[in-house]
């Protein structure tokens, strides 16, 4: 039998730091460490084109704008509609652990690219409008998406319905997530997507595949009231020098219910989905790390890595981190946390 080694941290913690999370931006400052400063003048332009997220764009006719800050008070009373923000950055020299974009409060909805891949949305653009103006922004960034050697540009596209718009408050900025694993293989970003599931699609890609961020469910990614069988597919690359490691794979949380291959080869699956999906209710809450056996790597080459989800209701799909490959003592470092949580919240109950 596939063992599953998981965790779940239970529901009134994840709500508690949710609600913190959404009463302020200063939540959690111990967790972060600042890489980049965003906060000051960047590039602004009102209307909407998709040119402007091109790393290459010229940008310089554009006005300036300061963020954080309502674009009402920077010489835009009462426009409501699109706007576009740009600005640069140097990547500090270092070993990250994941970089995440801080955006603060956006108001009311905004896309993200980082030379020029889309990284995020929160809300709904029109013709699907859906406001996201009481949420603070985080979007992780692939590294493989970043210059370390020299300029990177962020573009973020904004559209207001009403009231006060733009980049509102926060503490914007790129940041170190201190809680995150270190990886030997960050797989944050983009990976191949479609509906349903077959057998023959295990290890390697199919047709008719489109892109879908992860981690995030897939209804914010135009695929609403999906429910049911989805398969996502990436590759990866193991570097030689990581022969003998005991590997582990860590794909987050996962709603609700899946089966993982690597290079074709079933690794492990949490919750029943043969012969018949049967959903428990808490399987979306638990962690996923699947060890990875060395036989089934490549190493030096590319590995494909396909996962095969069933969603019962609502959101669907791999929607929270940390996504990627991990040592054996990253994972027991992560599982040790965890355990620390338990014990405080035992502690807490007992004392009570």
């Amino acid at each position: 039998m596939i063992k599953v080694i998981g965790y779940v941290f239970l529901g009134l913690l994840c709500n508690s730091a949710q609600a913190t999370a959404g009463a302020s931006d200063d939540y959690g400052l111990n967790r972060w460490e600042r890489v980049v400063e965003l906060r000051g003048t960047w590039q602004f332009t009102l209307g909407d084109d998709e040119a402007w997220a091109e790393p290459d764009f010229d940008d310089r006719d554009w006005d300036q704008m300061y963020v954080p800050g309502r674009w009402e008070d920077e010489g835009y009373p009462g426009y409501d509609g699109y706007a576009w923000y740009r600005t640069t950055f140097d990547l500090p020299r270092g070993r990250y652990r994941k970089l995440v974009l801080r955006a603060g409060r956006i108001d009311d909805v905004d896309e993200v690219y980082i030379n020029g891949h889309f990284v995020g949305r929160s809300g709904g653009m029109p013709p699907h409008y859906k406001t996201a103006y009481h949420e603070w922004r985080e979007y992780t960034i692939p590294m493989d998406y970043l210059n370390p050697n020299g300029e990177n540009v962020i573009a973020i596209r904004v559209f207001d319905e009403r009231i006060e718009g733009g980049i509102l408050e926060g503490q914007v900025g790129i940041y170190d997530d201190r809680d995150a694993p270190f990886m030997e293989a960050d797989l944050t970003g983009p990976w191949m997507f479609r509906t349903g599931a077959h057998p023959s699609w295990a290890g390697e890609k199919t047709r008719d595949m489109e892109y879908v961020m992860v981690p995030g469910y897939w209804e914010g990614q135009g695929f609403r009231n999906l429910d049911g069988f989805a398969t996502y597919h990436r590759s990866v690359t193991i570097p030689r020098e990581l022969r003998g490691e005991d590997l582990v794979l860590s794909l987050g949380k996962i709603d609700d219910l899946d089966e993982v291959y690597f290079n074709g080869v079933l690794i492990g699956r949490t919750g029943q989905m043969q012969p018949y999906p049967d959903v428990r209710g808490d399987e979306w809450q638990v962690q996923r790390f699947y060890p990875i056996p060395e036989n089934a790597v490549k190493y030096g080459g590319r590995n494909a890595l396909t996962v095969v989800v069933f969603d019962g209701m609502i959101d669907g799909g791999m929607h929270e981190g940390p996504v990627g490959i991990i040592t054996r003592n990253e994972h027991e470092r992560l599982a040790s946390k965890a355990g620390s949580v338990w014990d405080r919240i035992r502690r807490f109950f007992n004392d009570g």
